[in-house]
């Protein structure tokens, strides 16, 4: 399933550097360089837990500029908070440290009502703009629950 998703990415990348998408996201950036995030995600292990989300690529991200939005077979979006937090539809738990490290993954708690807790579950990670950024979304992956 990886190398497919790297067949598929390597065409959308040379065909936004093509089309001016990436050259116009570079000049707008106020970075000297440009960060590209490559993110995957599976199943939870544990049943108590939705899914999993790693970092496979990009710079570090820290936690205070992070949101995690997650959207369950179609459902309403869901913005989920750090597990210390309470109150939030879902939540997830980070790894501990001051950012999050390529290589390293996030564990998504929430609620699955499929069949057999089989659940499309869109999960969306926003970076928090500074300001006078803008907030930008630079992940948005399906995983499939079993």
């Amino acid at each position: 399933m990886t190398d497919l998703r790297s067949i598929v990415a390597i065409p959308m990348i040379a065909l936004l550097m093509l089309s001016g998408c990436l050259s116009d996201l570079a000049e707008n950036s106020t970075d000297d360089d440009l960060n590209l995030y490559l993110f995957s995600g599976q199943d939870a292990p544990r049943s108590q837990d939705l899914v999993e989300v790693n970092l496979d690529s990009g710079s570090g991200l820290e936690w205070d500029f992070v949101v995690v939005n997650i959207t369950v077979d179609g459902g309403p979006s869901q913005t989920c908070g750090d597990g210390n937090e309470t109150g939030a539809s879902c939540s997830y738990w980070d790894t501990p440290g001051h950012d999050w490290a390529p290589g390293h993954f996030i564990t998504i708690t929430g609620d699955c009502t499929g069949m057999n807790n089989e659940c499309e579950v869109e999960v969306s990670i926003t970076k928090k703009g500074d300001v006078p950024e803008d907030d930008l979304v630079i992940g948005v992956i399906m995983v499939n629950t079993e």
